[in-house]
């Protein structure tokens, strides 16, 4: 009887063993599961969350526009600076606005340090007296941009990267054949064959007669200095950092002016779009505002904040598809910005003087 006590009392011990341990295995079993699905839905999360952030935005802006910083600490200054930008542009195109805007390169500025890099100069009227213009009516929309964006890269000489663009437009209208009937297209065709020295009119065309200064120029200098001077071709004259001498005994000069540089009454549509119906003209703008600075694509059509201070070359006009007139602009800002280096902004046809969007109307010019 006592034996079998003993057994009994043998196997309820080993049977409580045996499922103690099944018991705990369990219980490891299920923290085990629990701790890998945990650290999956957290690996998951922070992927997701670093995926969208700022922080993984700024690395791909570093690399994309090969940014450099000295230190780390300037590296997070400069983080800090790009996200306050990308916020303000998140927030401007989750509004109602006929355009939209995009962190490009100048997204890791501030607006003082845009505004430093860009040598955005205060206006000076041109000292030359508006040409008059016949009344008549626009027949059809005109686009002279089928050609490449210029970059003003280091220098920063926004005037010279505007003059050549309209210098080397008038050449291949002085050079064609079939100027009356001829397409922007076939202009831009004889535009290739010949491109001009960018060198020389920083060299030789400056305001303060000093040499190679990139933000002491303006187009109406230019002008000037080629119907004295000519210019010569990117061959004869080609570009070298520094030069800080100018060259123009160059005998060999592709174009030269008659009468130099004209301007277009201040303010008003219509004066600048019968010219522009000839050619393109050089416009003097309002580019330093927040919306400008980050345009990406559709028609501006608000009030640019800041002052005149930047030359780009005014190429078209057209109606967009919701009937809003615009302007269609060639900056100097590399084919990175904007649409393609381009920009529209408003068009109001006025009778009377009075501002317009960006200022576009407000100072104007071109060779003859």
């Amino acid at each position: 009887m006592e034996a079998k006590k003993e057994v009994k009392y043998q196997y309820k011990s080993i049977r409580k063993q045996v499922d103690n341990k099944t018991s705990w295995k369990g219980i490891w079993l299920i923290v085990s599961v629990i701790f890998v699905i945990s650290c999956i839905v957290t690996w998951i999360i922070f992927y997701s969350m670093s995926s969208y952030s700022p922080y993984k935005e700024f690395d791909n802006f570093v690399r994309r526009y090969k940014k450099k910083y000295e230190s780390k600490q300037k590296y997070m200054e400069k983080m800090k600076i790009y996200k306050d930008n990308l916020e303000k542009i998140n927030e401007f195109n989750a509004g109602e606005h006929s355009y939209k805007l995009e962190a490009n390169e100048f997204a890791d500025l501030t607006d003082e340090e845009f505004y430093e890099l860009k040598y955005l100069k205060p206006f000076k009227p041109f000292d030359v007296k508006p040409e008059e213009v016949p009344p008549f009516k626009v027949l059809k929309a005109v686009d002279w941009s089928n050609a490449s964006v210029r970059d003003e890269g280091d220098c920063e000489s926004y005037w010279v990267s505007a003059t050549i663009s309209m210098l080397e437009t008038y050449y291949a209208l002085a050079h064609s054949n079939t100027l009356n009937t001829m397409e922007p297209s076939e202009v831009w065709e004889q535009l290739k064959r010949k491109r001009l020295s960018y060198q020389e009119l920083l060299d030789c065309a400056t305001t303060d007669k000093v040499g190679y200064t990139c933000n002491a120029g303006d187009p109406c200098t230019a002008f000037d200095y080629i119907k004295q001077h000519g210019i010569s071709s990117l061959r004869d004259y080609p570009s070298y950092v520094n030069n800080r001498q100018c060259f123009n005994n160059i005998t060999k000069r592709v174009l030269q002016f008659k009468h130099g540089c004209k301007t277009i009454q201040p303010n008003l549509s219509l004066p600048l779009a019968y010219k522009l119906q000839s050619h393109p003209v050089i416009v003097y703008i309002t580019s330093s505002s927040f919306g400008f600075r980050f345009y990406k694509s559709g028609i501006i059509t608000e009030r640019c904040e800041g002052s005149l201070g930047h030359y780009a070359l005014l190429v078209g006009e057209g109606v967009s598809d919701k009937g809003l007139l615009y302007w269609k602009v060639k900056n100097t800002w590399g084919p990175n910005w904007g649409d393609k280096g381009y920009v529209k902004i408003l068009r109001v046809n006025n009778e009377n003087p009075s501002p317009s969007v960006c200022d576009i109307t407000a100072s104007a010019c071109y060779p003859a």
